[in-house]
């Protein structure tokens, strides 16, 4: 039986690689603006990005970070990450975010496949996530959203995809870190880690 990509699995890994060079921000912001005016499309204000209509946020990824395998081989390369918008629809309420997607670096849609980062942390952190095969390394570039209607209060979480089995499954390992934590990649085998801090929007 053929594993699908975006189900979940318990099977131990054999081969594995983690990012180790995670001090610093992988993730720049970065808006596009597709309206008819000139001018400025967006500000930056008391911590809270404020849009105007028809501008698409998207984030440029930094590269040169180290990947260690399990079998100690060694490479520098653009981290694998994800972004998740969240909104609470019109005004401000923390307790009532409603997921809306989460976009990577990498071709892979979580939404497409109604995957929340809840999930991924809390619902099945003991599970790894099942991908495409031969998945590659990211992109140095990806869009996150267009925000044209559905004016409202949005925060963007972003997460490292920090380690990957590649054998006998394909998956991101679980977010405990238990099925790939082997050889050379001891104790830093979580599948995720998130990058602070957290960002809001206003459109």
């Amino acid at each position: 039986m053929v594993a699908n990509p975006g189900g979940f699995t318990t099977q131990s890994c054999s081969h594995a690689w983690t990012i180790t060079s995670v001090s610093s921000n992988p993730m720049s912001i970065h808006f596009s603006y597709y309206g008819p005016y000139s001018g400025s499309y967006y500000t930056y204000y008391n911590g809270i990005y404020v849009l105007a209509q028809n501008t698409s946020v998207g984030f440029n990824v930094s590269s040169g970070y180290n990947i260690l395998c399990s079998d100690s081989v060694t490479i520098d390369n653009i981290p694998s990450v994800v972004a998740w918008l969240y909104s609470s629809n019109q005004y401000y309420n923390s307790s009532s975010f409603q997921y809306l997607q989460g976009i990577s670096n990498l071709p892979f849609n979580f939404t497409q496949y109604g995957i929340s980062r809840s999930t991924v942390y809390n619902i099945y952190p003991n599970k790894g996530l099942l991908i495409s095969k031969n998945f590659p390394s990211g992109d140095s570039y990806f869009t996150l959203y267009n925000f044209s209607n559905n004016a409202g209060y949005y925060v963007i979480y972003r997460d490292y995809i920090k380690t990957i089995c590649d054998n006998p499954a394909n998956y991101i390992c679980d977010a405990n870190g238990n099925l790939c934590n082997l050889d050379y990649i001891t104790g830093q085998a979580q599948g995720w880690l998130p990058v602070s801090p957290e960002l809001d929007i206003i459109y």
